[in-house]
């Protein structure tokens, strides 16, 4: 599972090029409310997964699943819904951004990547031993990956084409 490192540094890379950034990024103030608003509606999502997790682990019928699956859904639901809201609301990107293609980029090689080691991990192409809460666990943050890049994407035809009528 050396491969499962390179998500992580991609991922410290594009967060190190964001916080030395920072500065020349300017939000007004719609944006700001718009983001708060979207970090709100991802923490309820995040308390509503968890108290249903807990409350389906007091019925034996149900059959348990690993944490890291139920923590990994978790997380990445509110990464979703803050990320796809803000997009939605034009308050993902500053000002200085015009549009997030290559955010766009990096999201969906992170998707690939993450799907690439599930690939090697369930045919055992490296060897090993497949790991099933793993592979879903990476499974999801690559699915999330791949939704907020279409909604970015989505997002930029939309206005583009907005544009284009005016």
């Amino acid at each position: 599972m050396l491969l499962a490192i390179v998500p992580v540094i991609i991922g410290a890379v594009v967060l190190l090029v964001v916080l030395l950034s920072k500065d020349e990024n300017k939000y007004d103030e719609r944006q700001e409310l718009i983001s708060n608003r979207s970090y709100m509606y991802a923490f309820y999502v995040v308390f509503f997964i968890n108290i249903v997790v807990m409350m389906a682990s007091f019925f034996e019928e149900i059959p348990k699943m690993p944490t890291i699956i139920l923590a990994t859904l978790s997380l990445w639901s509110g990464i979703i819904v803050q990320s796809v809201y803000s997009i939605w609301k034009h308050a993902y990107f500053p000002f200085t951004v015009k549009h997030g293609e290559v955010f766009c980029i990096h999201m969906l090689i992170l998707a690939f990547m993450q799907a690439l080691i599930v690939v090697i991990d369930r045919f055992s192409l490296l060897g090993g031993e497949a790991s099933l809460p793993v592979e879903i666990s990476l499974s999801i943050g690559a699915i999330s990956a791949c939704i907020i890049s279409i909604a970015i994407f989505l997002r930029n035809y939309l206005d583009k084409r907005a544009e284009a009528e005016k």
